[in-house]
């Protein structure tokens, strides 16, 4: 489909990473829970391969840290003082009173924990799933002694709770569209929130008071609230899958990924604009959390192999809103300016800068008065149009045979907008020849395209041998969920179709293996 408009993306600029310091890193251990008392006493769980699961602790801002055991798989962790704390885990809700030296089952039944949380010594909440993943809360108001489990909903699985005070409370899905609410205390539960594309689940959410609240989107955008959740108003974020949210008054903080980067942004007012405050393509983030506007934290892992992970502890300095500063202009660096391309599918290029969005647009008008879009036809459509969001510096985008385009670029971050670059030109030309079959001097895997994809894409590769060669399609578990190539080839060039129309959006790694060749890569269904 041939449209010759504008097409103006938001991407992020490059990032220093200086402000995020490695506090603890460690090989087979994956963290995915983290919960600061204060700046200097808090706590991360994780589980490790083949060992069992653990919580670390540290009591001087993570210089130091110590290890204890737990049985079954934590997946949240909810401290109301040094001693007292509370862990969500696969078979049930543990408690510490000595500061997490000793952790005890405090509660067990037949629903797998997600998410907790405690008001106070005595008020807590909990809340998880029972086969088939109906939604389960747990209530105790004498500090874990009696729990009270109800039915909220059924068929949402992974739930996260999110407790304003004793009474009002939230709680979401990650395959759910549906945002629930309590004013009571949890008795009953209300949907305030629920969207039509069922494809697009909200995976966190927080409150900041009891009207203000943020919660998490898939495809680019956050859903805001300021009334307690009777209306919701969706907002642009540069993060395509949202992971974690807290807030804090008016400040927000959101970690996800997309396209080549996991991220967190930083908003001053909540989410109508949004800076970059660190972004690793390296690592996946399981979890943040700030205990004050000066003292964040984030756990993360990086993928080795199915089902090894290496764990990362990370902390914010404390004067790191000092490090944003006023945007400059970035370099263009490709496609260069007048120059003749002979290709469907141009990868622009610029300069990467600290802590900042950049607009990038693209018109086949030098004075930038109408967008240029393009579909991707197929079950699902993959649109490339005005406004969308990224971060990276790099942007592949197709583009038809035989038009002039111009191209330009401008920072944006809390502290304002740069000049716009220069106007560079470009035109698409058609190849003048067919060049006979060309022997690769190497073997590579490349990125597939298009990517985010919904519901198929296209994976390359070459090979300058002969030799058996497989590529293999993982989920971020490490679990095998296609296999697109299982046989010998010969030197050459090579390309398939993985179609992912059972699939769920998320994450998944392709791995092509060539002899003793081996290269793993990201790509992002998003349905």
């Amino acid at each position: 489909m041939k449209n010759l408009l504008l097409v103006s993306f938001l991407i992020i600029g490059g990032i220093v990473n200086a402000q995020w310091v490695q506090k603890h890193s460690d090989v087979y251990q994956l963290y995915n829970s983290v919960f600061f008392v204060d700046s200097s006493y808090g706590f991360v769980a994780g589980y490790q391969y083949p060992d069992p699961a653990f919580i670390l602790k540290t009591t001087d801002g993570g210089e130091n840290w110590t290890q204890s055991n737990i049985d079954g798989s934590p997946s949240s962790l909810s401290f109301v003082s040094y001693d007292l704390g509370y862990c969500a885990a696969f078979n049930g809700i543990y408690k510490t009173t000595d500061g997490g030296d000793n952790w005890n089952l405090n509660y067990q039944d037949n629903v797998h924990y997600c998410s907790v949380q405690f008001i106070d010594d005595t008020l807590g909440f909990a809340v998880g799933n029972e086969y088939p993943q109906n939604l389960y809360l747990a209530k105790t108001i004498d500090g874990g002694l009696n729990w009270n489990k109800t039915l909220v909903a059924l068929e949402e699985g992974n739930p996260i709770i999110n407790m304003v005070n004793a009474s009002v409370g939230f709680i979401v899905s990650e395959n759910s569209t549906k945002i629930y609410k309590t004013i009571d205390g949890g008795g009953n539960w209300n949907i305030v929130f629920s969207d039509s594309i069922f494809s697009h689940p909200i995976w966190d959410i927080s409150f900041s008071d009891e009207l203000n609240g943020v919660a998490g989107y898939i495809g680019g955008k956050i859903l805001s609230t300021s009334d307690g959740g009777n209306t919701w108003h969706k907002k642009f974020i540069p993060l395509t899958f949202i992971s974690n949210i807290q807030t804090i008054a008016n400040h927000c903080w959101v970690s996800g990924f997309g396209v080549g980067y996991n991220a967190i942004v930083y908003s001053d007012d909540f989410g109508d604009t949004w800076t970059p405050i660190f972004e690793e393509d390296s690592l996946d983030f399981e979890d943040i959390f700030f205990s004050d506007l000066n003292n964040g934290w984030l756990c993360s892992h990086s993928f080795v192999s199915a089902p090894i992970y290496n764990g990362s502890i990370y902390k914010i300095e404390t004067d790191w809103l000092s490090q944003i500063t006023v945007p400059t202009t970035p370099q263009q660096i490709y496609p260069s300016n007048n120059s003749n391309i002979e290709e469907i599918v141009i990868d622009f290029e610029w300069e990467k800068l600290n802590y900042s969005l950049t607009r990038f647009q693209v018109s086949t008008d030098s004075m930038f008065n109408s967008f240029y879009f393009l579909l991707y036809s197929g079950n699902g459509d993959t649109t490339f149009f005005g406004n969308n969001l990224y971060i990276e510096n790099i942007k592949s985008v197709a583009f038809p045979y035989d038009q002039k385009y111009y191209w330009r670029i401008r920072s944006e971050n809390l502290n304002g907008v740069s000049d716009w670059s220069e106007t560079w030109s470009f035109t698409t030309s058609s190849p003048t020849s067919v060049d006979e079959k060309i022997i690769p001097d190497q073997i590579s895997l490349e990125q597939n395209y298009p990517n985010p994809f919904n519901p198929s894409t296209k994976i390359s590769w070459q090979s300058s041998v002969s030799s058996h060669q497989t590529l293999k399609v993982y989920d971020v578990l490490g679990n095998e969920v296609a296999t697109l190539v299982d046989e010998e080839k010969s030197a050459g060039s090579f390309e398939i179709e993985f179609d992912a129309s059972e699939l769920s959006s998320g994450i998944y790694f392709y791995k092509l293996t060539a002899g003793t060749f081996v290269e793993t890569k990201k790509m992002i269904l998003l349905r």
